[in-house]
């Protein structure tokens, strides 16, 4: 399976780290058509700030590990992995959750 997505978005991958400004314009074409657009549905908006403000935060992670030492970079690099990976995943049960209660709140008799 990995293989399968390895050589599908490979490509795109290679091309997206290719050049330091692409991830920047990527950013900012997430932000302006996506987040601010306001015909867009909620939840598609929440989930492009969120992979936004995920990936500053990996971003940041990166930068204090690549001034650890290699011993602690190694240990540190495999526990931010699991973690990550964990992140999405929770707060997507988080906000829905907070939607299927603001639904059975609207759906209550008052």
């Amino acid at each position: 399976m990995s293989n399968l997505l390895l050589t599908v978005f490979g490509p795109v991958l290679n091309l997206y780290h290719s050049s330091s400004v692409i991830p920047f314009l990527v950013f900012f074409a997430i932000f302006l058509l996506v987040v601010r657009n306001n015909k867009l549905p909620h939840f598609v908006r929440f989930a492009a700030m969120q992979s936004i403000l995920l990936d500053i935060c990996l971003m940041l992670a990166g930068l204090i590990i690549s001034y650890l030492p290699m011993e602690l970079q190694v240990r540190r690099a495999r526990s931010l992995r699991h973690v990550t990976s964990l992140l999405p995943v929770l707060s997507r049960v988080r906000f829905a959750r907070r939607c299927l209660r603001c639904k059975d709140a609207a759906a209550a008799p008052s």
